[in-house]
């Protein structure tokens, strides 16, 4: 019994050594990191709803102060009209007030001045009228660029949020990727301590026998 006892000893010092080697390489845990990343998209899928939505109505508000360009500007255009209609009845009365002063006919210029002072009050309102759709219209069209500087803007947001998700997953995957290339080179090499312990014991044994 005695000289097994260098035999068991040896086994006993090799088991230990791979047990301790063997637990060095216990593997990282990645336990949070699924639910980092659920959280992380879920955060995501919610903001894309969000803006998504604020988007779509954004592009109806967009539309619709379009429409609202297109009226004024069509408006305008009427009104543009009329004022230059005017314009061309005033200066054809001042004409006829002109030569009704060098004939010297004071009845003509009597009435002349009347028709002048009625196309004058016609010709200010159509005027104060072209104004107001003029202004109108550069209200709209500075409305129309907020509303399209905030659609970009929406537009932009949601695209960092995304890269950033991306970016997050990316950094999440090569992390755990890298600690898969590691522990599959520790295996390897508890593999090869497997088979070295049973190597060693085996050898133990066999000079065991030899020397009997």
């Amino acid at each position: 019994m005695t000289k097994w006892i260098p035999l068991i000893c040896t086994a006993l010092i090799i088991g230990a050594v791979f047990y301790f080697l063997r637990g060095c390489y216990s593997p990282p845990s990645h336990a949070g990191d699924n639910a980092s990343l659920d959280s992380a998209i879920k955060a995501l899928q919610t903001d894309s709803t969000a803006k998504m939505a604020h988007i779509a109505q954004l592009q109806q508000d967009s539309a619709d102060q379009q429409n609202q360009i297109n009226w004024l500007m069509a408006e305008r255009s009427t009104a543009d009209s009329a004022v230059v209609v005017d314009g061309k009845a005033i200066g054809h009365t001042i004409g006829n007030l002109h030569t009704a002063e060098v004939q010297k006919d004071t009845i003509r210029i009597i009435a002349t001045c009347d028709t002048l002072s009625t196309e004058v009050e016609a010709g200010k309102v159509a005027v104060s009228g072209y104004r107001l759709l003029t202004d109108s219209l550069v209200s709209a069209m500075v409305q129309q660029g907020m509303i399209k500087d905030s659609t970009a803007a929406s537009w932009r947001s949601l695209y960092l949020h995304a890269d950033t998700t991306v970016n997050f997953q990316a950094a999440k995957y090569n992390a755990l990727y890298s600690d898969y290339q590691k522990v599959g080179g520790r295996l390897k090499f508890s593999q090869f301590l497997n088979k070295g312990l049973a190597g060693a014991i085996v050898v133990v044994l066999l000079g065991a026998l030899l020397k009997k």
